[in-house]
Formats: structure tokens, C-alpha cells, sequence
């Protein structure tokens, strides 16, 4: 702790209350160390208000979320902070979030969610290759590494979601702090769910999903080939299954990812993941036609199709979780 020097950051300090600004501000700096930082944003701080440990910047910026944390970011950077921490809201209740882990690098905390949250959360981790819980909290701390990315980036849309997928494009582990004590309330209409789902694609999201087509088309030409020299089609469907495997983990682990370190252990899991799946495909391939007696109309096909289209949802969901999730770390508070 000696050597650190926090930043406390508060971009939309201007929608405070006069009073509450002082009592905010006040709170924090009761659990500060001496020479700490303060940045406000677009707010008046009252002459007469004396800190006894930290120093208030006042800045101006524009009204854009992402610009006016990068500016604070970058005020921070100028005046030598090492952790930088931002908040989910200025309420006085919320105004100590950080103490207890100034120790840690990168932090993000958030009470419990609500269903319609979770929903949305599942849905941003299919699409980002993510394990997190607390995406669109803004109780966060920041090392001086991941502050100069932001500061440096192109950041826009959802800045909670962005922060996110930032940190995880360069490799930045995140400790995440769930709190049980209270659940967070849900304020998302149909188009801002839309929007947080959106913010969540990323240039991984369509790399994924072209080497899961360019694995499946490689599945179907080796099942053709083996099946031309004569092997048995059980064989057959093996060898192209193993091959589309193969390929599929290792495109995705040294390019989407780009991770280098792949090991049997990670590849067992992922190869025993899949053929569960798989397995499971066929087996509801065949329990349709068995109760079809064997005539595949539209109407058994369309049975068949939606099924392994929710499988395969579930599927890459659970390869996220368990195989390609990265930099995140969960405890419980």
C-alpha cells in the first residue's frame, strides 16, 4: 500500500447534488492515503472544502462516456497514479467499495443480478469468450498497464461491456467480487439489451464462427474420402471428427485467442466436451427418426433441426466456460 497512488475517478461527478458532492467526496477521502487523487468532471467542487489526504483535479470534458473516462485515465497517468478506481454509482452507501481490495490489480464488483441481466450476461460471454458475471458494473480497479490501454483505446457503445472485452483482448486477468448481500436492479429496455449484445461482438466472435464453418465443411470432406476407400462409416465419422476437432482447436487457440500454450490436458477436455455433444446430436437424430418410423417429412426435419441448433448453442457456451474463457478470477463477498 506504501507505494501506491490512487486515482479516484468521477467523470459525471455533475450530476450530483452540491451537498452530496461533499459528503461523496468527503467519505472517500477518509479512506485514502496521503497524496491520493480525486478527478472530477464537469462539476464545481465548493473552494472551502479541505481534504485531509487526497487532491481534487477538476477537468472538462465532453459529454461521451468513453472520452471522459479516457481523459481521466489520462489526467491520472500524468500525475503518477498506479491504481485507478471507478464506481457504479455515487451513493454514499457505495462510496468505500474499494478498500478492502486496493491489494489486487484489476478489480470489478457487483451485487447479485437479476434474471434479465444474467440472460444478457450469458448471451455477451457466447459472444466474447468470456466467464464473467459483473459485465456491466463500474465498481472497478484498474493497474497503471490496463489505465494506458484505456486511455490509448478506441472505446465506444457500453463502456462496462468495452472495458470488458478490452481487457480481455489484451490478456488482462480480472478479479471479480460477487456480492450476495443485495441484488442490483435492472434497468435494460429491449433496444439497450440489444445494444449491450451488439457492444459484445467482437473480431474473435467472426473468426469463431468461421472456423467453426471451415472445421465442419473439413468434417464432411474427410467423411467423404474415407468413406470412398471403403472404410466403414462408424470409422469414417470418427477420423472426420477427430480431424474437425483437431483443426477447430488449434485455429482457435493460436489465432482467435492467440495463445500459444496448448496443452493435452486443455485439448482432452475440449475433445471429450465436443464428442459429448456430438453424441448427443446423433442420438436425437436417431430418436426422431425412430418415432418418424423412419420417413424424414419437413416436419421431422424441422424436429431435427431446431434440437441440434439449441445443442450447439449450448455447446459453444460450454466450450466458452470451460475451454476458451480467459483473465478472470471469482470471489464472493
Amino acid at each position: 500500500m506504501e507505494d501506491t497512488k490512487v486515482a479516484i475517478l468521477l467523470p459525471f461527478f455533475n450530476h450530483v447534488s452540491s451537498s452530496r458532492r461533499i459528503e461523496f467526496l468527503r467519505s472517500i477521502d477518509s479512506s485514502l492515503t496521503k497524496g491520493s487523487l480525486i478527478l472530477v468532471g464537469n462539476a464545481e467542487v465548493p473552494s472551502h472544502l479541505k481534504l485531509e489526504n487526497s487532491v481534487i483535479i477538476s477537468y472538462k470534458h465532453s459529454n461521451s462516456t468513453a472520452d471522459a473516462f479516457k481523459d481521466a485515465f489520462r489526467i491520472g497517468i500524468i500525475n503518477e497514479a498506479n491504481k485507478f478506481v471507478t464506481f457504479e454509482d455515487y451513493s454514499i452507501q457505495n462510496s468505500k467499495w474499494f478498500v478492502p481490495y486496493l491489494i489486487l490489480s484489476n478489480v470489478v464488483e457487483s451485487k447479485r443480478r437479476s434474471l434479465l441481466d444474467t440472460l444478457l450476461i450469458g448471451f455477451t460471454n457466447l459472444l466474447s469468450f468470456r466467464n464473467t458475471y459483473n459485465i456491466f458494473s463500474m465498481n472497478r480497479i484498474f493497474d497503471i498497464e490496463a489505465a494506458d490501454i484505456i486511455s490509448k483505446s478506441n472505446l465506444g457503445g457500453n463502456i462496462a461491456v468495452k472495458l470488458t472485452n478490452l481487457l480481455n483482448e489484451h490478456n488482462i486477468k480480472v478479479t471479480e467480487v460477487i456480492r450476495k448481500d443485495k441484488e442490483s436492479p435492472s434497468n435494460h429496455n429491449i433496444m439497450h439489451s440489444l445494444s449491450i449484445v451488439r457492444d459484445s461482438i467482437s473480431k474473435s466472435t467472426v473468426i469463431y464462427g468461421l472456423f467453426g464453418s471451415l472445421s465442419y465443411i473439413l468434417n464432411l470432406l474427410i467423411i467423404y474420402l474415407s468413406l470412398s476407400f471403403g472404410l466403414l462409416y462408424p470409422i469414417a465419422f470418427f477420423i472426420g471428427q477427430e480431424t474437425s476437432m483437431f483443426s477447430n482447436f488449434i485455429l482457435n487457440k493460436s489465432i482467435t485467442l492467440r495463445s500459444r500454450d496448448i496443452s493435452l490436458s486443455t485439448f482432452g477436455k475440449y475433445n471429450v466436451l465436443v464428442s459429448i455433444f456430438v453424441l448427443l446430436d446423433l442420438f436425437l437424430i436417431w430418436l426422431i427418426k425412430i418415432l418418424s418410423n423412419g420417413v424424414i417429412s419437413a416436419g421431422s426435419t424441422a424436429l431435427v433441426i431446431i434440437p441440434t441448433i439449441f445443442v450447439s448453442i449450448f455447446s459453444t457456451m460450454t466450450l466458452n466456460k470451460f475451454i476458451w474463457s480467459r483473465n478472470t478470477v471469482k470471489i464472493k463477498s
